[in-house]
C-alpha cells in the first residue's frame, strides 16, 4: 500500500512513475499502464529452501531490473519490500549503474 501511495503521489506531482513488481504466474508477466504509471510485472521462480540466497542474489530479478533501467533510465530508484523477489544484489546493480552514467556524462 505505502509503494503505491508514494508512486499515486508522484504521478499526481507531474512525474513519470514505473513501478517494478514480482507476479506470481508466468502469463501475468508484462508492462501495463495502470493510474498513470507504468508497471513492469516481472515473473521469477522463487524457492524457500534457497531464500536466503535469492533474497541477496537472484538472477532472474537481476535481469528483469537491468531491462526495466535501461529502458525507463530511471533519474531515481526507491526500493520497498526488498526479497527473494527483487534482490539486494538487483538494488545494487542499480545504484552502480545510475553512478556510472552520471561520471559518465
Amino acid at each position: 500500500q505505502s509503494t503505491m501511495a508514494i508512486a499515486r503521489g508522484l504521478v499526481a506531482a507531474g512525474c513519470e512513475v514505473s513501478v517494478l513488481t514480482w507476479v506470481p504466474g508466468r502469463d501475468e508477466a508484462g508492462m501495463v499502464e495502470w493510474e498513470g504509471m507504468r508497471v513492469h510485472r516481472f515473473w521469477a521462480r522463487l524457492s524457500e529452501r534457497f531464500r536466503a540466497y535469492t533474497t541477496v542474489y537472484h538472477a532472474q530479478a537481476l535481469r528483469a531490473l537491468d531491462r526495466v533501467v535501461r529502458r525507463e533510465r530511471p533519474h531515481l530508484v526507491q526500493a520497498h519490500h526488498v526479497s527473494n523477489a527483487i534482490s539486494y544484489a538487483a538494488l545494487a546493480r542499480v545504484a552502480t549503474q545510475e553512478a556510472a552514467r552520471k561520471l559518465s556524462s
